[in-house]
């Protein structure tokens, strides 16, 4: 029996709020915890946070609220709307806010999704890779997600499978286009256009221990493209497996080759920037209910936005402990990154370092939380913005504590 779903879902990174890779995003995830949700529920969240702290070697206040609807299924969210909005003062007063939306239709035989995510006047966390600007941003992602074709491996075997045949879907030629705009103050817009496509790929769904999902797949010969006004990037894996179960641990592990061109036309084929390096991702997470860990290592090309190209090489760690009155996060990171930006010198540096957050329950609905952030970044304090990808990486802080009201079910 063919099954499928339509799902049209936010996306941070990712098919839904990844891990943020800015400061106002950092603060969203203390306000709006993101708990498991079983399937066919009704979720509903909200936060009220007033914060204090330091970024910039400035001291800052902020008053922030925000929330979110989510109404989940077991193959996708039928529904998922959010937001925040915060007004600080810092030398003056300064106000961003974020949205996203998603939903989920059922369709037989295919998986359809679209998303939409914008963020307004937000700054680059210290331990985010190259790809926003220094200062404010203003990014708007949509994307469209199809998969024309999904089959229950067991429909193959007939009416009356054998014990031994793998569950798991068989999913055939599954693609995504995206577009994100990028624009700041400081800058003009910037337009990117990516596509992914991959032409065969097995899943299977896994729930991990500690209750978040984590499926099992398997991509054979998985391909992206991204597009800029003067530039473009090629990205392929020969094979990528994540998430296979060794014992306690989850295993992610993939190679291919990615290549990378910017910057106007020396020849007839050939861009002032020219990259072409390895892709390979080897990951390990593991943990039971309450507490898991990670451990990952990539190196690979990046076309940025604005028209440069990266080669990072990096390998990050985490851990998440949640106990009946603490949530405690602590994520650290270094990286070797080489900046090629056409008509200048390249820059190169070695960044990385760790971020601690912790929300500590006072009382019924009440937290009291703290985001602190200590790294060797390119987005570190000093930073010219209009001059961001050809400014060394330096030593930066940011810190904020807050006290938050929050209200779920």
């Amino acid at each position: 029996m063919l099954r499928t779903a339509l799902s049209l879902v936010v996306v941070l990174g990712g098919s839904a709020l990844a891990d943020p890779d800015t400061l106002e995003g950092e603060q969203r995830e203390l306000g709006l915890h993101d708990l498991s949700i079983s399937g066919g529920t009704l979720h509903a969240r909200a936060f009220a946070q007033i914060s204090g702290g330091s970024t910039d070697t400035r001291s800052e206040g902020a008053l922030a609220a925000g929330g979110e609807l989510q109404v989940a299924s077991e193959a996708c969210d039928l529904v998922r709307l959010g937001g925040q909005a915060r007004l600080g003062y810092a030398d003056g007063r300064r106000a961003s806010a974020e949205t996203w939306a998603s939903g989920c239709l059922v369709f037989l035989p295919m998986v359809l999704e679209i998303g939409h995510h914008l963020e307004w006047d937000v700054r680059p966390s210290l331990l985010a890779p190259l790809g926003l600007r220094a200062g404010d941003n203003r990014r708007e992602t949509a994307f469209f997600h199809w998969q024309p074709l999904r089959v229950p491996l067991r429909s193959f075997a007939g009416p009356a499978p054998e014990p031994s045949w793998p569950s798991g879907d068989l999913i055939v030629f599954e693609v995504r286009p995206e577009i994100t705009v990028l624009w700041s103050r400081q800058g003009s817009l910037a337009a990117q256009e990516a596509v992914e496509a991959m032409p065969v790929r097995y899943l299977r769904t896994h729930t991990a221990p500690w209750g978040e999902r984590r499926d099992f797949t398997v991509d054979v010969f998985h391909a992206s493209g991204e597009f800029v006004d003067e530039g473009a990037a090629i990205h392929a894996w020969l094979l990528r497996l994540e998430n296979l179960e060794l014992g306690p641990m989850l295993l992610t592990a993939g190679a291919g080759i990615a290549s990378a061109s910017a910057g106007p036309f020396v020849t007839d084929v050939k861009r002032e920037v020219d990259l072409t390096t390895p892709r390979l991702v080897l990951g390990l997470e593991t943990g039971a209910p309450g507490i898991h860990g990670w451990l990952r290592a990539t190196r690979d090309t990046t076309l940025v936005v604005d028209g440069y190209a990266t080669i990072d090489s990096r390998l990050t760690t985490g851990l998440r402990v949640e106990l009946d009155h603490l949530r405690l996060g602590i994520d650290g990171s270094l990286a070797d990154t080489r900046v090629y930006v056409p008509g200048a010198m390249r820059v190169s540096g070695v960044t990385g370092g760790g971020s601690l957050s912790v929300a500590r329950g006072l009382a019924s609905h009440l937290d009291a939380t703290l985001q602190l952030d200590v790294a060797r970044s390119f987005y570190a304090p000093a930073v010219d913005p209009s001059a961001m990808q050809l400014a060394a990486p330096r030593w930066g802080v940011q810190a904020f504590a807050s006290l938050q009201a929050s209200i779920g079910r």
